[in-house]
C-alpha cells in the first residue's frame, strides 16, 4: 500500500533520550536550504526530496520514499553526505526521524567515513516522532568497522578526518512508504584543519650510507631489495625536484636501466615532515652475470653518489615479465617466449586473510589473473586527508605496505595483477560519487572546480604524474605486475568528453612508457563502451570491455568482432549478469558464471571473460571449480599464429536434433576444434528447468581437412575425459561427431592425429 503523507507538524510519539549528554550542540542539516544528501548503491533504491509534509523544526524535512519496484533485497535504505572536520571533540549525533509505520521492526543506524568506515549499533524506531535520537561516536561509543572483525569495538582516533555522515534506515517488513528525518546535530564540534604545509629551506647536499641488502637475486627475475641509508633535507619526500634516490644498472651486455629509489615508511605528518624515514630501492635483473650499478641521492643543494657495486646471477626457468607478443599482436606472452592466456576474476579489494585464502584457491584451480584497485577504501595511496591519508601529493605508506604483501601473495600463487590507480567514482558526482571527497577538488584544498578538469589541468597532470612515479618505484620490479590500468569505467567521470580522455591518456601513457624501466603493459577500461581513439594509442597495449546483461554471451559475440581492427590483445575485464548488488549472489551455483566463461573460452580473443562478483558469490560458495574444469580442459593450448575460426559464423554446422534448444560455440584451426555445447534455457539460473539429460545427439563438422582425427568429450564440472572416438574426415571435409549423454552441457576436442 502507498503510505500517504499527511501534516505531521510536532506530533506522534517522542522516543526517550538514549543517553544524557552536557555537550554543545552544532547545527549539522536543518533541510531548510538545500539537499546535500545522496542514496548508495549498497542499499535499496528510494526517491530523496526536501518536503513540508512532516517536519520537526522549521519549514522543511528530508523525505525518504520508497517502494518495492526499488528493491534489491537489502530492506534497508542508505543516505549519505558530506562532512568536514576532525573527531576529536566529537561526541555524538542526535535527529529526529518520523516513522509512520505501527507494529514494524524499523530500525536507523549512523555510520561515519573517516580514516575507515564506523558504524553505530541500530535503535528501533518507535510509530511517530523519534526526537533526539543519540547516536555515541567518542571513546566510549560502541563502534563496529573492518578494523574490529566488525566487533562493536572499534574507535574512532581522534586525529581522524570526518569524510561523511550516513544513516542507515532498515525497513524491515515494510515494502513502500516514506520517513521523515531532520534537525540533525553534533554534540561537539568538528575541530578545525590543521595548518597548511610549511616549507622549511633545504640546507645541504644528501649524504649516503652503505646499502643495506634486503633480498638477493640468485637468478634472473629475482629481486634486488636495498635498504638506502640516506641523511637528506627536503620538504616533500615525493618530490624528485627536492630529493631523488636513483639507481644506473648495467647489464652483463653493458645495457643501462635507470631505477628510482621511494620512500618505503616514515611517520609523514601532514606537513611534509618525515621522521624515522627509510628508504628503499627495488630492481629485477633479466640477464644472467655480473650486474654493476651505482647509487646517487640528490636535492637542489648537490649529489652524492655510492661507489660500484654489483651481484651476479644466474639463468632459470623464470618466466620474467608480461608483454605482448612480438609474433602475434593479438596474444600476451612472457619474456621467456611462453604462451599467457589470463583466466581469473576480479579481487579488486578485500581483507589480507581472505586474499590468502582466494590466491590459494585460484591457483588450485588454474587460475593466474587478478584485477587489484587502488581506491581510498583498498589500496590507494592518494585521497583527502583522514587516517592514514594526508591529502594530494602526500601518500598512505600504510596502503602501501599492504599492496606489497598482497603482490607477494600474487607472486607465490602464479597470479599475475592487473593494477587500477583509479576508480570512476573518484571523478563522478553521480555514480558511486567521491569527487566531494577527491583531493584533487577545491573542496579538499586540490585545485580543481570540477571533476572533467581533472583531463585538462596542467598542474593535475604534474601532480598525477608524481604520483606514478611512486607507483613505478615501489612496485614497478614485480614480475606478479601484468599490467597498469589508468582508470575503472571512465566514461561514468562527470562531464564525460572523449577527446580530453583521449589526450590524458596519451600524454600519461608515454609518460608511463618513458618512466616505467620494465615497460609493463598498459591499459584502460570503460563500461559497455569504448573510446576508439584512445584504445588505438600505441602506448596502450591491449583492450578490454565491461558487460553486465542477462543475456552477456550474446554480448561477447557481438563485441568481439568490433576489436578485431585494432590487432591488440582483447578480453571482458568485468562481466556479470547484473552491476546492483546481490544479484549475482543468488546464483549460488555459479550457473551464469560457468556459462560465461566457457562462452569466452570459445572466441580467437586474447584471455577469458572475467567475473566481478568474488566477495559476495564466488569465494562464499567457493565457485573456483568452474575454472579449474575449464583450465584442465583448456591445457596448455597455445592459440598464437593460428587463424582461428569462431564456430557459430565461419563454416557449416549441422544438428540431427534439438537444433533449437542447444547452443554451439567453439574455434577451428587446422588439425583442431574446440567446442562447447549447452542447453539454452540452463545459461542463466533463473531460466533453467529442471536440468535435462541429452542423448544419441550427433552433429556434422565441415569444412575439415581429410584424416584421421580423435574426438575427446569432456565434463566441464570435473574437467575430466568422459570418453573418445575415431573420426574419419574423407574428401567432403565432413566429421560426424556421436556425443556421450550430458545434462546442461559438454564440450569436445577433434584433434587431427
Amino acid at each position: 500500500m502507498k503510505h500517504t503523507w499527511k501534516k505531521l507538524i510536532l506530533l506522534g510519539c517522542s522516543a526517550p533520550l538514549l543517553a544524557a549528554t552536557s555537550s554543545k550542540s552544532y547545527l549539522v542539516d536543518s533541510f531548510e536550504q538545500q539537499l546535500r544528501w545522496e542514496l548508495k548503491e549498497w542499499g535499496d533504491k528510494a526517491q530523496l526530496d526536501l518536503a513540508s509534509d512532516a517536519v520537526s523544526d522549521g519549514r522543511q524535512a528530508l523525505r525518504v520514499s520508497f517502494s518495492q519496484e526499488g528493491s534489491r533485497g537489502q530492506k534497508k535504505i542508505v543516505l549519505r553526505r558530506s562532512v568536514h572536520g576532525y573527531a576529536k571533540d566529537l561526541k555524538a549525533f542526535e535527529l529526529d526521524v518520523f516513522n509512520p509505520f505501527p507494529g514494524k521492526n524499523v530500525e536507523l543506524a549512523l555510520a561515519i567515513e573517516a580514516d575507515q568506515y564506523y558504524e553505530t549499533d541500530k535503535i528501533s524506531l518507535t510509530q511517530g516522532w523519534n526526537r533526539k535520537l543519540h547516536f555515541a561516536i567518542d571513546q566510549e561509543a560502541k563502534l563496529k568497522s573492518s578494523a574490529s572483525n566488525w566487533e562493536f569495538t572499534a574507535k574512532i582516533p581522534d586525529q581522524a578526518k570526518l569524510g561523511s555522515l550516513i544513516l542507515l534506515i532498515y525497513t524491515g517488513g515494510v515494502p513502500t512508504g516514506s520517513f521523515a528525518i531532520d534537525n540533525i546535530r553534533s554534540l561537539g564540534p568538528m575541530a578545525a584543519a590543521s595548518s597548511p604545509r610549511q616549507k622549511a629551506t633545504i640546507m645541504a647536499a644528501p649524504t649516503l650510507g652503505t646499502p643495506i641488502t634486503l633480498q638477493s637475486p640468485k637468478n634472473v627475475y629475482e629481486p634486488l631489495e636495498l635498504q638506502i641509508p640516506l641523511e637528506a633535507s627536503y620538504n616533500d619526500p615525493y618530490n624528485g625536484q627536492e630529493i631523488a634516490v636513483e639507481a644506473r644498472f648495467e647489464s652483463p651486455s653493458q645495457k643501462t636501466h635507470n631505477v628510482s629509489g621511494f620512500l618505503y615508511k616514515g611517520d609523514v605528518t601532514l606537513q611534509g615532515q618525515v621522521k624515522n624515514p627509510e628508504w628503499r630501492l627495488r630492481f629485477t635483473p633479466n640477464e644472467a652475470g655480473k650486474w654493476t650499478y651505482q647509487i646517487t641521492a640528490k636535492n637542489p643543494q648537490g649529489a652524492v653518489s655510492s661507489g660500484p657495486l654489483s651481484f651476479e646471477v644466474a639463468k632459470s626457468s623464470n618466466d620474467g615479465f608480461l608483454r605482448v607478443d612480438p609474433k602475434d599482436r593479438r596474444y600476451f606472452s612472457f619474456d621467456s617466449g611462453r604462451f599467457y592466456y589470463p583466466i581469473g576474476q576480479n579481487t579488486a579489494w578485500d581483507q589480507t586473510e581472505n586474499y590468502k585464502k582466494m590466491f590459494a584457491a585460484m591457483k588450485a584451480n588454474g587460475q593466474n589473473w587478478a584485477r587489484l584497485w587502488m581506491s581510498h577504501w583498498s589500496f590507494g595511496i592518494e585521497w583527502k586527508e583522514m587516517g592514514n591519508y594526508k591529502g594530494l601529493g602526500n601518500y598512505n605508506l600504510a596502503n602501501a605496505e599492504r599492496l606489497d604483501q598482497i603482490l607477494k601473495l600474487a607472486e607465490e600463487n602464479g597470479i599475475y595483477v592487473q593494477l587500477v590507480f583509479e576508480f570512476h567514482g573518484a571523478l563522478s558526482s553521480k555514480v558511486n560519487p567521491e569527487w566531494p571527497n577527491n583531493p584533487y577538488n577545491k573542496v579538499q584544498g586540490g585545485m580543481l572546480d570540477k571533476a572533467q578538469d581533472f583531463f585538462t589541468d596542467l598542474k593535475a597532470r604534474d601532480v598525477y604524474k608524481q604520483r606514478l612515479a611512486y607507483v613505478v618505484a615501489r612496485w614497478g620490479h614485480s614480475p606478479a605486475i601484468m599490467a597498469w590500468e589508468f582508470f575503472n569505467e571512465i566514461n561514468f567521470a562527470d562531464d564525460y568528453n572523449p577527446e580530453n580522455e583521449f589526450q590524458w591518456h596519451k600524454d600519461m601513457s608515454q609518460w608511463l612508457r618513458k618512466r616505467d624501466p620494465y615497460q609493463h603493459m598498459i591499459t584502460t577500461s570503460y563500461y559497455d563502451y569504448y573510446n576508439k581513439d584512445s584504445y588505438q594509442l600505441a602506448t596502450i597495449d591491449f583492450t578490454q570491455y565491461h558487460a553486465y546483461h542477462r543475456r552477456v554471451w550474446k554480448t561477447m559475440e557481438q563485441v568481439v568482432p568490433r576489436f578485431e581492427n585494432l590487432q591488440k590483445p582483447f578480453f571482458f575485464g568485468e562481466f556479470g549478469s547484473d552491476s546492483g548488488d546481490g544479484v549475482d549472489a543468488q546464483d549460488k551455483k555459479g550457473i551464469f558464471l560457468h556459462a560465461g566463461i566457457w562462452v569466452q573460452a570459445m572466441q580467437p580473443v586474447g584471455g577469458n571473460a572475467m567475473p566481478w562478483w568474488w566477495d559476495t558469490q564466488i569465494q562464499p560458495n567457493q565457485l573456483y571449480s568452474h575454472f579449474g574444469a575449464l583450465t584442465r580442459y583448456l591445457g596448455n593450448w597455445d592459440r598464437r599464429q593460428q587463424a582461428l575460426q569462431p564456430l557459430r559464423e565461419s563454416w557449416p554446422v549441422q544438428m540431427q536434433q534439438h537444433t533449437e534448444q542447444l547452443n554451439l560455440y567453439g574455434l577451428k584451426t587446422d588439425g583442431r576444434v574446440m567446442g562447447w555445447i549447452a542447453d539454452a534455457k540452463g545459461m542463466h539460473s533463473s531460466d533453467r528447468p529442471s536440468p535435462q539429460t541429452f542423448k544419441g545427439i550427433q552433429f556434422a563438422l565441415r569444412d575439415l581437412p581429410p584424416g584421421e582425427y580423435k574426438a575427446e568429450y569432456w565434463d566441464t564440472y570435473k574437467g575430466e575425459m568422459i570418453s573418445t572416438e575415431k573420426v574419419a574426415v574423407k574428401g567432403k571435409g565432413e566429421a560426424i561427431l556421436s556425443l556421450p549423454a550430458f545434462t546442461n552441457d559438454l564440450a569436445f576436442k577433434l584433434l587431427k592425429l
